[in-house]
């Protein structure tokens, strides 16, 4: 159902702001590693048989049972296309059903050069680079993507009005493509 959130430990839909067992749940509660290289970004850990967006394996199904949407957060853009979509596509396939949209969540943090394509997360570099990884989102079928300009370590946040410029350099000097 639109809207509802899903407990990954139980594997079950619920509605509202909190699971209502009192001892959290959602992504806080997944097991988490640091990959190296990677700077600050994490990945839950992988299991055998791991399952869409590193999460637990069986959460594909989860996903294809329940959600209009599958909202990768911060997702490398090689693993995506290489194991987190092929995953999510074998289990629509499995459940007879149609393979939720993707909506991925990337970080919007531009710098004024290129940054070396070893170690850089996605949605992070230079202009044209950031451009680059919306057009292999939008390649790979992204129907919407979220922009996050929310820092890693909140010692970073900066004023609103920055991130704003952030985000309409972004969007407003997209290269224009046909459709």
């Amino acid at each position: 159902q639109v809207g509802q959130r899903i407990d990954w430990r139980r594997g079950r839909a619920f509605g509202g702001r909190r699971s209502g067992t009192g001892r959290g749940g959602g992504r806080s509660s997944r097991r988490a590693e640091r990959r190296p290289g990677r700077g600050d970004a994490q990945r839950p850990a992988a299991a055998e048989g791991d399952g869409a967006g590193g999460e637990p394996a069986g959460t594909a199904a989860v996903h294809v049972r329940l959600a209009d949407a599958w909202h990768p957060i911060n997702p490398d853009l090689d693993w995506l296309r290489d194991t987190g979509l092929p995953a999510l596509r074998a289990a629509a396939r499995a459940a007879g059903r149609p393979r939720p949209a993707l909506a991925a969540r990337i970080r919007a943090r531009l710098s004024s050069r290129d940054l070396p394509p070893a170690g850089r997360p996605t949605g992070v570099g230079s202009l044209a680079q950031v451009h680059d990884d919306l057009a292999r989102l939008a390649e790979m079928g992204a129907a919407y993507v979220v922009l996050d300009t929310n820092p890693d370590d909140p010692a970073d946040r900066r004023r609103a009005e920055e991130d704003w410029v952030t985000l309409r350099t972004i969007v407003e000097r997209a290269p224009v493509t046909a459709s």
